[in-house]
């Protein structure tokens, strides 16, 4: 009989087992070097298959986060275009995702006339910005609303700004 481990990060998590109740089983070095790139082939996919695992319920964690987070979260990629807003964006500001994904959040004409497209520049210079009971009107419906505003750039791996995540704190109740 031929046993060969299925080792991942130095831990023995099975074995392939090779034997014949017929007759005798006669392998070679070159065929059991095979077999045993075989095994640690199967090794990779099983380590890969954990990883992955973990990487979609990391990925369905963050997004149940960011979904059911009572404060508005949109995020700007360092273009200034908008690529997420959540469902209490929408709520908040009585605005549809689908109409703010995509636009430039600079250019936006409510961003510009509360004169606020500042704080998203500094947060494109690696400064988290902070703005408290801002008076704003919503570009959608006409809401009349007083918000706290806190710009946090998002930086990748090479230590530049990707991302702005921008949270929106509706602060009306107190006024």
């Amino acid at each position: 009989a031929l046993n060969v481990p299925i080792i991942i990060d130095d831990h023995v998590i099975g074995a392939i087992s090779m034997a014949s109740h017929s007759r005798f089983l006669s392998i070679d070095n070159e065929q059991i070097n095979t077999i045993e790139r075989f095994v640690n082939q199967i090794a990779i996919l099983i380590k890969n298959s954990k990883l992955y695992d973990t990487l979609k319920k990391e990925q369905e964690f963050s997004k149940r986060l960011l979904e059911s987070s009572p404060i508005s979260i949109l995020l700007i990629d360092n273009e200034g275009k908008i690529i997420y807003v959540n469902p209490a964006h929408e709520k908040i500001f009585d605005a549809k995702k689908e109409d703010l994904i995509g636009e430039i959040y600079p250019e936006i004409k409510n961003i510009k006339d509360a004169g606020i497209d500042h704080l998203f520049e500094r947060a494109l210079d690696g400064e988290s910005s902070f703005l408290d009971d801002l008076k704003y009107q919503s570009l959608f419906s006409g809401k009349k609303l007083v918000i706290n505003l806190i710009f946090t750039p998002i930086f990748n791996k090479h230590n530049q700004v990707e991302t702005v995540l921008l949270l929106q704190y509706d602060n009306t109740e107190r006024y």
